[in-house]
Order: C-alpha cells, then sequence, then structure tokens
C-alpha cells in the first residue's frame, strides 16, 4: 500500500465513524479519574492550630469529603485533632462524572517531655505511704555542684497533660504487685499516694485496682489508722532490709493523644509504717 492509498483509508475510516456516531447519537466521553491530595499528608498536631491542619485538593470540583475521624463535611481544609491514621474519602466531580477519590492522613505522636516521676520522702517501705508526683520539678545543683535533676512532666505552651500511672513491686518470696491509675483531663492524677500493699486493703476503693495488694488513694486523705513511717532504714537497718524493687512508670498523655513515658526504679524497705 502506497502512501496515497493509506491516507485514503485513514480518512474513510474517520468519516465512517462520524456517521455511525451521528446515526447511533454515541458520542465518545472522555473519562478522568478522580484524584485527592493531603498538604500535609504525615504530620503533628499544633498547639496554635489545635491539631493538625490539612488542606484537600483535587483534579475536580469536590462535593463532599469523609475526614475520617468521623466527620463529614464539604470544606477542603479540616483540622485533625488526635494522633493517629486516617483514611479520607471523597466524593469528586470530574468532567461531568462523578468518582470516589481516597488519600491517607497520619498524625504522628509528638511525645511531651517526661522525666521520672517524684517520689516524696527518701525512700519507700511496706505498709506506708508513696507520694508519687508528676508536677515539673527539679532538684539539685545547676552551678558548680551536683548537676540539677528534673522530675515529672514539663508541658509546652498550650500543652495540657494528664496521667497514667503503674507501679510493679518485685519481691524475691512473693508474687509481685502490679497496681495502676489511668487520669483524665477532669482527674488528671498528676500527684497520687499509694499504699505499698499488705495482704489486705487498708484504705476505700475509690480507686481499685484488680489485685488485694495495692490500693491509689487521693492525695489529701490521711487515714487516722495509720501512722507515717518513723524511721531511717539507712540507719536503723543494714541494706538486708530492703525487701522489694518498685519500677514506677509515669506516661504523660496531652490533648493530641501524644504521649511519652519514663520510668524510675526505688529501693523498698521493710518494717515502716504502723502495725
Amino acid at each position: 500500500m502506497n502512501i496515497k492509498s493509506a491516507i485514503r483509508l485513514v480518512l474513510l475510516l474517520a468519516m465512517f465513524g462520524g456517521a455511525l456516531a451521528v446515526t447511533t447519537g454515541c458520542l465518545p466521553i472522555l473519562r478522568y479519574n478522580a484524584v485527592l491530595s493531603a498538604n500535609p499528608q504525615i504530620g503533628m498536631p499544633s498547639f496554635f492550630d489545635g491539631g493538625m491542619f490539612v488542606t484537600f485538593s483535587s483534579n475536580g470540583i469536590i462535593k463532599s469529603i469523609d475526614y475520617g475521624d468521623g466527620i463529614i463535611g464539604t470544606s477542603n481544609t479540616h483540622t485533625y485533632t488526635q494522633i493517629g491514621t486516617y483514611k479520607a474519602v471523597s466524593e469528586i466531580l470530574v468532567n461531568g462524572i462523578t468518582n470516589t477519590a481516597s488519600t491517607t492522613i497520619t498524625v504522628q505522636n509528638d511525645p511531651p517531655t517526661v522525666y521520672p516521676a517524684f517520689v516524696a520522702g527518701s525512700y519507700a517501705q511496706e505498709r506506708s505511704f508513696m507520694l508519687l508526683d508528676a508536677g515539673q520539678q527539679q532538684h539539685g545543683c545547676g552551678g558548680a555542684g551536683a548537676p540539677a535533676e528534673n522530675f515529672g512532666a514539663w508541658p509546652r505552651y498550650g500543652e495540657e497533660l494528664f496521667f497514667s500511672w503503674e507501679v510493679i513491686v518485685v519481691w524475691p518470696d512473693r508474687d509481685e504487685l502490679i497496681v495502676y491509675g489511668d487520669g483524665s483531663p477532669e482527674l488528671p492524677l498528676s500527684l497520687i499516694r499509694w499504699h505499698i500493699g499488705s495482704p489486705y486493703r487498708m484504705f476505700p476503693d475509690w480507686y481499685p485496682v484488680p489485685t488485694i495488694d495495692g490500693i491509689w488513694i487521693p492525695s489529701n486523705y490521711t487515714p487516722m489508722d495509720v501512722c507515717p513511717p518513723i524511721v531511717d532504714p539507712w540507719v536503723d537497718y543494714p541494706d538486708t532490709s530492703k525487701t522489694a524493687i518498685a519500677t514506677i512508670k509515669l506516661t504523660a498523655f496531652n490533648q493530641f493523644g501524644s504521649w511519652a513515658t519514663s520510668t524510675n526504679i526505688v529501693d523498698v524497705y521493710v518494717n515502716g509504717g504502723c502495725d
């Protein structure tokens, strides 16, 4: 086939296709896939924005967006108020056709600054109080002396903190004891007082735990039948008076769900408190 014949064939096919479209009423429709984009797609919540502020864009007209956090709207901007991974699904009008598109948004953990909890008093003893403080504190010398030590959670501007506690006490000759308490913005549990347990509960079940060997109690509650420890284990008892090891885990959360955990370990002594 020469060039002229090829050109004639192409023209005939084009004329045939046009005639077919006219007689059948069928015209070719251009279809485009909908695309949904998020900016930023990965990031951390902002105290200024009240979360992670995201702007959505597409190759068409956004009719609605299911933002993936339980909210559905038509705005091309949205603020995610909790850390996590979200799938945003949008109805988008492209070339006269409504299609569905999606994208994934990840709000990353922005951990608060959390140092080990401050343990009030110089030691912990069985059957006496252990006072745990999650508040921001600094002890020691910051100058030429010993370096200063930081304790508790140090909030940033605009950060609201609440706390979760876990204390694991391990004895060499009996089962370990695990006690815990979870806070909320209404009950932050920044300062707690805990009785290192005996085989029975000595205080009301205001903050129960799933073991008979320990109980969280409010810091302002002082039972009349228990007195504070009056002995100094370093003076009155040798090192063999150490009866257990307590691991204190302090976890601080902020309003976005960002969290961080600190751990410190203290010795527990015997013969403290009142019989």
